[in-house]
Parts: C-alpha cells; structure tokens; sequence
C-alpha cells in the first residue's frame, strides 16, 4: 500500500489469567488477543507475492466486527513496517456471506440491471446478491482462461502485492453489461484499485454505474462516502 488514513494507535495492557486484552487509544477499535493468555503468539510471517514485496506478519492479535447478527475476529497482518489491517476473509463463511448479501440487496438502487464482483472473496458475495435480487451476475476474473474471448480488460493494482495486476470480463458477458446499470461490489474496498478498474470495465463495455457496495471499506470513512457498505476497518500502527 502506498498510503495509510484513518491510523489508530494501540498498546498493549497487563492481561488478567485467561484473558488477553487490547485496549485502542482514540475510541476508534477494540481488539483482543486470541494467543497466549499471558501475551502475544510468536511472529508469523508470510510471503505475499513475488521476490521483493512485503512480507505479511501476524501475531495473534485480532479485530471484533459485527454483520447483522453475526460476529467475527478478524487476524490483524502487518502488511508494511508499522501498518496493520484487519484481514476480512468470507470464503465458506456462508452465514456471513448470506447475511451480508441479504443486507446490501435491501439497499440496491431501483433501475439497478446487473451485479459486477471481482474474483475471487466477492464471487460468493456476488451469487448470494443475484440470487436475492434476481439479477444477473459478471465476474470479473483475474486470470484470462483459453476459453475466454473478446474480453474486455484493464490493468490495477493488487493490494496483496503491490504488483499490476489484469482484470478481464468475458466475451460472453458483454451483452449483460452492454447498455445496462450496474451495481459494483466487493468484500472490501481498502485503496480504490479494483474498484477503480471496475468502473473503467463498465465504461468499455457500454455499461453505467447504478452503485457501488462492500461489506466494509476500510480507512478514512469520508474517503468512501460513494459506497454503500456495512461497517468500516481501521487501520491500525503501532
């Protein structure tokens, strides 16, 4: 990531037998350690793509948030020296994905022809969304495949990696696009960058943007005012 907003400074407090606790100057978050009762877990780190990106680090340190009913603890990485996020991960969490889809599709925009989600977290998102508002699904995928044609393209930026990345949209899909107001979503919106190439995706296609949804965004709230999500993940520094 090449820049941070809304950072929320935390510390560590003497915690009671049994219980880790986090406490987050600034009222922004609170947080508790899912580790060792008596302190952090050892420092795991993870390569998070090619030779000569940022290593992903994790401590056991995690993030409360609520969707609907359903609560979760959310792993903290260290994704650049002193920057951490809380990592928002719905693959086989159905009642999560369920749950958000059900809230978001209340909040779909009248007029609204088409639901674009990006591969690979949102894709469940995105079916769980088509299914409760009966609107067709795009996905746009990450990885052009031999069966793929006449797709449209455009480059981003992956957050994992820091490294460009292609999204395409088959050849296949251009008639549910062409002409038609989209709803673009995502599991979460951290810098911009996919949401930006979807925007670009639409405007090839001859498509229009009727919204744009996530289930979080994350940093400065006021940077996503244009997004329809809901809950925001700070970011956090030590």
């Amino acid at each position: 990531m090449s820049s941070f907003s809304n950072i929320c400074s935390w510390k560590w407090v003497a915690p009671v037998v049994g219980c880790s606790v986090l406490f987050v100057t600034g009222g922004l978050a609170s947080l508790t350690g899912v580790g060792n009762s008596f302190g952090r877990r050892p420092v795991r780190k993870f390569d998070s793509g090619p030779e000569g990106t940022e290593t992903m680090s994790y401590d056991g340190r995690t993030y409360r948030v609520s969707v609907g009913a359903c609560e979760r603890e959310l792993p903290i990485f260290e994704v650049a020296p002193g920057v951490k996020i809380a990592i928002f991960n719905m693959l086989g969490d159905t009642e999560i994905v369920q749950t958000a889809a059900q809230m978001l599709s209340r909040s779909v925009p009248d007029g609204a022809e088409v639901i674009l989600a990006p591969e690979v977290k949102a894709v469940p998102l995105g079916h769980a969304m088509s299914v409760a508002t009966g609107l067709p699904l795009v996905v746009v995928r990450k990885i052009q495949k031999p069966y793929m044609v006449d797709c449209l393209e455009t480059d981003v930026v992956s957050i994992t990696t820091g490294q460009p990345q292609t999204l395409y949209i088959d050849g296949k899909d251009l008639t549910l696009i062409e002409g038609k107001q989209a709803i673009l979503i995502d599991d979460v919106v951290s810098t911009g960058s996919t949401l930006k190439g979807l925007r670009t995706l639409i405007r090839l296609g001859g498509g229009r943007i009727a919204g744009e949804m996530a289930v979080f965004t994350e940093g400065d709230p006021e940077a996503w005012q244009e997004i329809t999500a809901l809950g925001n993940l700070p970011i956090f520094s030590d």
